[in-house]
């Protein structure tokens, strides 16, 4: 994994591995920036592909929201381990534009959003302390607000 890599690099000596607080909470950050990415994907997507301005909005606010998160996790990332860097994240399959392209990007992201919520969820439980059990606490709080305004517009959309 590329957080373990990027762990025993910023180690001074070789032989030394962090230890176990460190490491859990640099794994938390790669993956919750990789999913914040694969956000900003899907954020872009629907900017080019939606019609309803009120999801054009939505993926507005997500954007600005994850993008400013991500360099907050980068910035705790880099005073635990010494880099802020982390893996890339797998690439998602794109929804195809077209007359699906909303409701699909909309069920898709209830079930993304979920992810989140179960990664913040499994951080908040171990050893995943201060600034950045706070931020799984606004993780859980917001990617659970955003996922029943998903649920509120397909309702409306696509009774």
């Amino acid at each position: 994994m590329v957080a373990a890599a990027s762990l025993a690099a910023a180690c001074d000596d070789s032989t030394t591995e962090p230890d176990a607080d460190v490491r859990e909470q640099a794994s938390y950050i790669n993956q919750l920036v990789q999913h914040h990415q694969i956000a900003l994907i899907r954020a872009d997507e629907a900017l080019a592909k939606a019609n309803r301005q009120g999801l054009k909005n939505v993926a507005t606010r997500m954007r600005t929201d994850q993008t400013r998160e991500i360099a907050e996790l980068r910035t705790i990332l880099r005073g635990l381990v010494g880099t802020d860097t982390t893996a890339p994240p797998m690439m998602p399959q794109p929804i195809p534009a077209g007359p699906e392209f909303e409701r699909q990007w909309l069920t898709m992201l209830i079930n993304h959003h979920q992810g989140a919520i179960d990664l913040s969820t499994l951080a908040h439980g171990s050893n995943v302390r201060g600034q950045l059990d706070s931020i799984a606490h606004r993780v859980i709080d917001m990617q659970r607000q955003e996922q029943q305004e998903f649920r509120d517009s397909l309702r409306v959309y696509y009774p």
